[in-house]
């Protein structure tokens, strides 16, 4: 059945969205306010942007420059965090689509179920035999699916926050740039909207200190092989990573304890494992970075022989 087929492709279409989600987040960290890449090689230490959407004022023809890169920063900063919204959103309609293939099919077994005769024979074929001869309309499934959804959605909204600012996505993305996360809302009913006691503006917005200055590359080796993560696998009870081959020589040794040193998870199973698809890219640019700069170093040294 074909509503078998889409509820099945589920998790397929969310782990596109979360690697999209994912690529998303890792440029944003080259965006961070204070100790981004990218932001460090546009204005070097002493970056005039505070953290929120007001600019400071140039005092000088070289402050000038640095404004416009400042301004150029926070609009690529706002551009990341519509791209999160918009995979939050993509994430949320996906989900109620899904759920409402859910219900219809569950309602169509139950009503075919309950169609049946004691004798087994169909209520529609026992209509007919008694003589009814009119035909049942066809079925709308497309009218059908969006009255669920439409149904789903009004009965979700009572009591929840209809902005996606409070979705997990929209937060990571303010963290991975450096902003403090904005207080979350209360729960309003659609009653109370029209308030504006509830709003949130962007003013509340700060810097989260943060020392990091990049990715360390003991940060990217597995525990167990001592090596950089190859086919990495995440952990969805402690949230630590291992390499699918460390994993397996878990397997092969018996040792179930997760190898991270303080975890108190002490039997790592198969299910608690998921693909990593974040550690996947951060080994990818770390390697890719090697080679740049081993591709530079190469260059440097040519032109030394020359001359």
């Amino acid at each position: 059945m074909a509503c078998d087929r889409i509820i099945s492709g589920k998790n397929e279409s969310e782990k596109r969205i979360k690697q999209l989600q994912v690529d998303t987040c890792l440029l944003a960290e080259k965006l961070k306010i204070q100790h981004g890449e990218v932001t460090k090689a546009l204005l070097g230490k002493n970056s005039v942007n505070d953290g929120t959407n007001n600019v400071a004022q140039a005092t000088s023809s070289s402050s000038s420059t640095s404004a416009d890169m400042d301004m150029f920063l926070l609009e690529q900063r706002t551009k990341l965090k519509q791209i999160c919204e918009g995979n939050a959103k993509r994430l949320q309609d996906n989900n109620v689509f899904i759920q409402a293939l859910h219900t219809i099919r569950d309602d169509l077994a139950n009503k075919k179920h309950m169609g049946l005769q004691a004798n087994g024979t169909p209520q529609t074929q026992q209509d007919n035999n008694d003589g009814d001869d009119s035909d049942d309309e066809p079925m709308d499934y497309t009218k059908l699916i969006n009255d669920k959804i439409n149904q789903m959605r009004q009965n979700a909204e009572e009591g929840v926050d209809d902005s996606i600012e409070n979705h997990e996505f929209s937060r990571e993305i303010r963290t991975k740039l450096g902003e403090k996360l904005p207080k979350q809302k209360k729960k309003r009913s659609r009653n109370s909207r029209g308030g504006g006691e509830d709003e949130d503006s962007d003013d509340d917005l700060e810097i989260i200190p943060d020392h990091n200055t990049g990715t360390n590359v003991n940060d990217l080796k597995c525990h167990i092989t001592g090596m950089l993560y190859e086919n990495p696998l995440k952990n969805k009870v402690c949230k630590h990573v291992y390499s699918k081959a460390g994993w397996q020589q878990m397997v092969r040794t018996g040792k179930r304890k997760c190898p991270v040193v303080g975890c108190t998870n002490t039997h790592v199973t198969q299910e608690q494992l998921e693909e990593d698809y974040e550690t996947t890219r951060k080994v990818e640019q770390y390697k890719k970075r090697q080679e740049y700069e081993k591709s530079q170093a190469r260059m440097y040294e040519d032109d030394d022989e020359d001359f």
